[in-house]
Parts: C-alpha cells; structure tokens; sequence
C-alpha cells in the first residue's frame, strides 16, 4: 500500500470513527473498529488499540461471537509485533547492537544507549520513512523489553478525540461516555509511547502533554 493510499485509508476510518462515536451506534462502532484494527495503514499498536475497544463494545453488546473472534486477531497481532522486536534485536550479533552501517545511524544509536539509563522523553526528528519507528522500537528492546510499547499517529485522529486517547476519561465525563476508558499514557505505563507526528497536535494539547511530561 502507496504511502498516499494509506493517509486516504487511515483518515476514512478515523472520520467513521469518530462520526458513530458520536451517533452513540455502539454496534456499527464496534465493526468500525474492527475494520481499522485489520487494516495496514495504521501501526500494529494502533491497531491493538483499535481491536481492543472493538471487543470492549461487542461484549457490551453481548455479541460474544465477535468478541471471541477479536480476541485471536489481537493474539495474532501480539504476535506479529513480538516477532519484528525478535527480529530487530537478533538482526547484530547481540539484542544491545542495532543492524547499520550509516555513521550518522551509529552516533544515533550510541546517544540512545546512554539514555537507557534516564527516564526523559525523547524527539526523534527526521522525513517519512527515515526509522523513526524502528528505532523508537530499537529503544523499547533495550531500555524496557517486558514492558509493553504503544504508538499513535497524532495527524491521524481527529482533534476532538486525541485528548481522551492520550489521557482517557471517567464514566460520565461526557455524554457517551457510558464507561471508564485508561488512555495511552497509562496502558504505556513501564514501557515506551511513541507519539508519532506530535507536531500535529493542537497547541493547547501540546502545552498540556508538555506538562505531563515535566511531572
């Protein structure tokens, strides 16, 4: 898939998405949701998340067919994600090396092992397939391997539901929300969260998630 078939994809799911979320239309949300989570275009975290909610509505629903069905696409998924980090970090000749002869890349790669040992957040900078993912990947097997790793596309979810992403909510907070949601932020807790495309964000989510991160 293009990289332009992919912004088209992901945006058209992130719009139903969001328009159901608001029609209240738990059940056609929920295949929503199911859809985004077998789609390409979107990460595999992205994706786990997007599963994981679609199960949370079909047992609200009581569809547990579904549920059970989901529940298989997040193992395989888990799976998939395991197999690349095995992947990356059997690609030197120990989990700690990482696979390039760019002497820009090992400078790179040397900053980040020195801060395997701090708990700052860090920018990855640099063009659409450069490997920022791969190495924010790279980090996670290094720094926290049995910790669990999520990533979001900021640019791909709409304004008005970013915050309750990153941060979640309570059970009333808002109409619609007819149950307590854990955001990113925690279900990251003890590992690493990539925030793709965090240039994105609106400028007040910016000043907010700045003052997260300070604390």
């Amino acid at each position: 898939m293009h990289l332009e078939d992919k912004k088209k994809a992901r945006n058209a799911f992130v719009s139903s998405i969001a328009t159901l979320e608001e029609s209240r239309a738990r059940f056609e949300l929920a295949d929503s949701l199911a859809a985004a989570g077998k789609c390409p275009a979107f990460g595999l975290s992205q994706r786990t998340m997007y599963l994981c909610r679609a199960e949370e509505l079909y047992n609200v629903c009581g569809i547990d067919e579904k549920a059970m069905l989901i529940q298989k696409l997040i193992g395989n998924i888990e799976l998939a994600d395991k197999s690349d980090l095995s992947q990356l970090e059997n690609a030197g000749s120990s989990r700690h090396e990482f696979p390039t002869r760019n002497s820009r890349m090992k400078e790179i790669i040397s900053h980040l092992r020195l801060l395997g040992n701090t708990d700052i957040p860090i920018l990855f900078t640099g063009e659409t397939g450069t490997g920022k993912d791969y190495l924010a990947r790279y980090f996670h097997s290094i720094v926290r391997p049995d910790g669990p790793y999520v990533a979001i596309n900021c640019a791909a979810v709409p304004e008005t539901l970013i915050e309750s992403e990153l941060f979640g909510y309570h059970k009333g907070a808002f109409t619609g929300a007819d149950d307590n949601r854990r955001g990113l932020f925690l279900a990251a807790n003890n590992g690493v969260l990539l925030l793709d495309e965090i240039g994105e964000l609106p400028l007040r989510l910016q000043a907010k998630l700045l003052s997260v991160l300070e604390t």
